[in-house]
């Protein structure tokens, strides 16, 4: 999880408590039975979801921070409705929005929940907008040099990086690198083909039969790794054009 993610996560996390409690004092509402235990509970619920999807690249969050600190309103709501606290009055757009919102708990904007958390949720909000402008390269090796290496070169040339662990790829994908020495090389060539998406391949020079495999396979390139990692900023341009 980047630095950025990681302290979206942390501020809004910590920010679940207090804001639940300040609402329902400002609402003069008295605390229910199990609203301790509710609040934790909410709280343990919005710190895993948060981690899950700030772990995820940017094209594969479906849910955006501010949705799951809402959602996670549903442990309160859930106490108040057992004590058989009223529902709030909520306007039809409110309550087309959030229709499980019963108690208007939820925030409508970041800022509601403090400076340090708004100005985090814009700093995500920014790297998101850079991310989603950029092309995506799944990486497929388990060289941790080559992984940085190649890593490295990719981002130079303003592709953002997904490390592939085998024939999955998700969803938001341009291109792939597989390194021919991974088991799963063929899968990932497979499945970039069927995409399709472009697929540079590479692998020790000495193995021809396994190059020339990969291009049987579909490969776009099936390189020797010396000439991959001669310039590996230039990786890229070695995808094939009918894939833009």
């Amino acid at each position: 999880m980047s630095e950025t993610n990681a302290r979206l996560s942390e501020v809004l996390a910590a920010a679940y408590e207090p804001y639940v409690r300040a609402v329902l004092a400002g609402r003069a509402v008295s605390e229910p039975p199990g609203l301790d235990d509710a609040i934790e509970e909410g709280r343990r619920w919005l710190e895993e979801a948060l981690s899950r999807m700030l772990s995820l690249p940017f094209p594969s969050q479906d849910r955006g921070p501010l949705e799951l600190f809402q959602d996670a309103m549903r442990f309160p709501t859930k106490v108040l409705a057992d004590a058989g606290h009223p529902a709030a009055a909520r306007d039809a757009l409110a309550s087309n929005a959030l229709p499980g919102d019963l108690y208007d708990l939820a925030p409508a904007s970041s800022r509601d929940l403090g400076e340090g958390v708004w100005r985090a949720h814009l700093a995500w909000g920014a790297a998101k907008a850079a991310a989603m402008t950029r092309r995506t390269a799944g990486l497929l090796t388990r060289n941790l040099m080559d992984r940085s290496k190649l890593e490295g070169g990719l981002k130079r040339s303003g592709w953002a990086v997904v490390p592939l662990k085998g024939q999955d790829l998700p969803p938001a994908l341009d291109g792939v690198v597989v390194d021919l020495e991974h088991p799963a090389a063929f899968q990932v060539i497979e499945a970039a083909v069927e995409r399709p998406i472009g697929c540079l391949a590479y692998g020790p020079h000495v193995d021809v039969e396994a190059l020339e495999q990969a291009r049987r396979a579909g490969a776009d390139q099936a390189l020797a790794r010396s000439v991959v990692f001669r310039d590996p900023a230039s990786l890229v341009t070695r995808f094939r054009t009918d894939h833009d």
